[in-house]
């Protein structure tokens, strides 16, 4: 018998044996290699958030090849800089494609990945993908009851390339040490129908950041679908948004945006992201989530603070009362008042402007509302803008419940964020234009344009449920 010896390259093992049996004898057993697996990359489009109880569980998802069923996360303790006792979580892949009006995505696979079981107050390292295609190494801290930190609150990169995003996230990061993660009001985008392959300029410059701090984002209108001519949204639809951006699945559950609002626990903060790209009949849905949410909260002493992000607010600065503001105001502005919301973060208008405390009753017309200072009222804050657009305030009538407001776009450029430090006696809230060149390529330097702070209404027990 003519010996085979096959390389292992060539997909089949030979096993050779001798066997004498009065004389020599060769038995040629063949092998089938494993099956062959197709060639893998290293995780993409990697989006970070936390899950319901900071304290004990993340969120990440990623993109890869569509032939690639299953990856995996791999975390494990800061200092295991080798995975050597990593804890292994398989996740599936979620097909998915995009052709036609709104552009073309590649056929990929959606892997959406949920770490739960941790530790309070813990520093741990991950990587998702394969053996020999790992992502780089990202880092995650749990939060823990009680502990001081600190958050930042940016909006409207609304960009194809994000540079300047980048540049204003930086500044931020250099500006507060301990910050801990980023809320995104919206419009990460441009033009997500026309131009859909900007989410991936958006999840590159947001990967530079969420390796260490999560950014949690909410829609806005340039991220909805635009599907004909200029300006026209079509609210309610999220498809390519919730295919690269993460989210815990606790909103709606009425509503087939669910995913789209959604809340978390920080510390002693509650924090609320609601999704203000919805059609109307879905706010009366999700004013009611939002009222049962609070509840819930209050009725348990959850939290100190109450935190809310969205991008279209109750009031706008840019323009009077022509977008959502009049039915998000009529719609959450009581909702908001009964349960003592303390800060309301917004986006959209591309200023940065607060209010006083004030309170919204049943009749949320702009005349019928009073803009003193009011006991336990909610303040409503425009986070003005991380580039490249800024816009001046055309419209005097909206310095009536915006008296500290910028009124040009001179006054933010080149990009705003505003930085919360959260205590147990109160919130540290600091308004910053970064360093930079302006539109009339000017050098200006960092300055702080509004500075307040809110204190703490209601005891703290942290007995999550």
């Amino acid at each position: 018998m003519k010996n085979r010896w096959i390389s292992s390259l060539m997909g089949t093992a030979t096993l050779c044996l001798s066997v004498l049996l009065g004389g020599c004898a060769k038995v040629i057993v063949d092998i089938p290699a494993p099956p062959s697996t197709p060639p893998c990359e290293p995780p993409y489009n990697i989006t970070t958030n936390f899950g319901e109880d900071s304290s004990s569980e993340f969120l990440v998802q990623w993109h890869n090849d569509a032939a690639i069923p299953v990856q995996k996360i791999q975390i494990t303790a800061e200092d295991d800089l080798d995975f050597l006792n990593a804890r292994e979580i398989a996740v599936a892949g979620e097909p998915f494609s995009l052709s036609g009006e709104i552009g073309t995505i590649s056929p990929r696979n959606i892997f959406r990945g949920r770490v739960a079981g941790l530790q309070r107050n813990t520093k741990y390292r991950y990587r998702m993908g394969e053996v020999g295609a790992w992502s780089k190494v990202f880092h995650h801290e749990t939060s823990g009851a009680g502990a001081e930190f600190s958050f930042t609150v940016v909006a409207d990169p609304q960009s194809g390339t994000n540079a300047m995003m980048s540049h204003v996230m930086q500044a931020a990061n250099a500006f507060d040490s301990n910050n801990k993660f980023f809320l995104m009001a919206g419009d990460i985008v441009n033009e997500i129908s026309k131009y859909p392959n900007e989410i991936l300029s958006y999840t590159s410059a947001a990967n530079e950041f969420n390796e260490r701090t999560p950014v949690v984002a909410t829609q806005g209108n340039h991220d909805t679908y635009w599907t004909t001519g200029d300006n026209v949204y079509k609210f309610g639809e999220s498809t390519i948004f919730n295919s690269f951006i993460t989210f815990p699945d606790n909103g709606c559950e009425s509503d087939h945006n669910k995913s789209q609002s959604y809340y978390f626990y920080y510390n002693n903060v509650f924090f609320v992201v609601l999704n203000t790209m919805v059609t109307d009949p879905q706010h009366a849905i999700q004013a009611q989530w939002l009222k049962n949410i609070l509840e819930h909260d209050r009725a348990r002493k959850l939290s100190q603070y109450t935190i809310v992000l969205c991008h279209i607010g109750p009031f706008g600065n840019r323009y009077f009362e022509k977008w959502k503001e009049p039915v998000v105001r009529s719609t959450y502005g009581k909702i908001f008042s009964d349960y003592e919301v303390d800060i309301v973060f917004a986006g959209h208008d591309h200023t940065y402007a607060r209010s006083n405390p004030i309170k919204i009753g049943t009749d949320s017309a702009i005349e019928a509302i009073d803009y003193s200072p009011t006991p336990n009222g909610t303040i409503y804050s425009i986070a003005g803008a991380t580039g490249p657009k800024f816009y001046d305030a055309t419209d005097e009538r909206s310095a009536q419940y915006y008296p500290f407001r910028t009124t040009t776009m001179l006054e933010m450029e080149p990009g705003v964020f505003v930085n919360v430090k959260v205590t147990s006696e109160k919130l540290v809230v600091e308004a910053v234009r970064v360093a930079g060149t302006n539109t009339r390529r000017e050098e200006v330097p960092q300055v702080t344009l509004d500075s307040y702070e809110v204190m703490a209404k209601r005891s703290f027990s942290k007995a999550a449920e």
